[in-house]
């Protein structure tokens, strides 16, 4: 089973967003690493493979991948807590591109 790449890339890519309100710090790994964890999690279900342990491996391959993205795209991006939290609660892909503007 292949997760679409773009999505994560758009998540990645649309945040976290340079300008937030609220109190703000820099993106650590893994706050980027729950950002593609939960991506995958979500699309996973999405795709009727709700398997705890499958969901694991395609996070862990996932993340793997997209190494070089996270640090480029995500590491060091301005976050609050309350858009991690909204990353952590999201139901689907869309919910997450949504916390991160």
């Amino acid at each position: 089973m292949r997760i679409p790449s773009t999505l994560l890339a758009i998540a990645l890519a649309a945040g976290p967003a340079p300008l937030v309100l609220g109190c703000s710090h820099e993106a650590t790994e893994a706050e980027c690493q729950l950002i593609v964890d939960r991506n995958v999690e979500l699309q996973m279900k999405a795709m009727n493979n709700p398997d705890p342990a499958a969901i694991q491996k395609k996070q862990e391959e996932v993340r793997q991948e997209m190494k070089d993205d996270l640090r480029t795209s995500c590491l060091g991006r301005k976050v609050t807590d309350a858009m991690m939290k909204c990353v952590r609660n999201a139901k689907t892909t869309d919910e997450i591109s949504q916390c991160l503007r």
